[in-house]
């Protein structure tokens, strides 16, 4: 099993701030978990959002119809 990573881990891990991870989540670009009042992440869901970062094109309209999310990834 992962250890689950902190808010705060993953504002490092990805140089954003608090505000626009919350975004992140609130669109579900990035998966999160919620323990209490807290939020947690797994690792993997963090790599795979880079992965889909660094190897699709960042514009959305680019995708439209294409049955591809948001960042060209596929939606599961």
């Amino acid at each position: 099993m992962e250890k689950l990573l902190k808010a705060q881990e993953v504002m490092e891990i990805l140089a954003i701030g608090k505000s626009h991870l919350y975004k992140l989540i609130r669109t579900k670009k990035l998966p999160s978990i919620s323990i209490g009042h807290t939020r947690r992440f797994r690792p993997s869901d963090v790599t795979a959002f880079i992965d889909c970062l660094l190897y699709t094109s960042p514009s959305p309209r680019d995708q439209r119809g294409s049955g591809l999310g948001a960042w060209g990834c596929k939606k599961k």
